[in-house]
């Protein structure tokens, strides 16, 4: 019969494991969009592995676990650095940004002739330009945040 310490390593190691998966499928993408399916099936494998050592971590059976579980967030955040990102993020920076400028993303759309002065490189990536805002009020608050900081994706 394993002992408890064998089950944590077993535990461990399958949930490594599994990570490990899904950080090498993501190395390999260059564009998520393209890969949606096989994207989706990594990051469930990969989330099976981050619940079997969030196990481990709860029940306090792995010595260095905030460590552990740190450096294995970094790695996984590392693995899809140089992916391409979503074209949402396009159009939170725009809405953040048309706040700064005193408009409101709920009654005017992206290509709304209005704007044409907010326009830059980046626009011609925002999703349905013809639709205004859809995101509620706190996401819209994060945005013109976010944009005060970074008013473009790769500043």
């Amino acid at each position: 019969m394993p002992t408890p310490s064998h089950s944590s390593r077993v535990i461990t190691l399958t949930g490594a494991g599994l990570l490990a998966v899904f950080v090498g499928v993501c190395a390999g993408l260059t564009d998520i969009a393209n890969n949606v399916r096989l994207f989706q099936l990594a990051y469930t494998i990969g989330f099976a592995g981050y619940g079997l050592l969030a196990l481990c971590i709860y029940r306090r059976r792995l010595s260095g676990s905030w460590s552990i579980w740190f450096i294995g967030c970094v790695i996984a955040r590392l693995a899809i650095i140089h992916t391409v990102p979503s074209d949402d993020l396009y159009r939170y920076l725009w809405e953040g940004r048309i706040q700064i400028a005193g408009h409101n993303p709920y009654t005017i759309a992206p290509d709304d002739p209005e704007l044409a002065s907010l326009r830059d490189a980046d626009w011609q990536h925002i999703n349905h330009p013809d639709y205004t805002a859809i995101y509620p009020p706190l996401a819209q608050m994060t945005f013109f945040a976010i944009a005060h900081v970074t008013p473009t994706l790769y500043s």
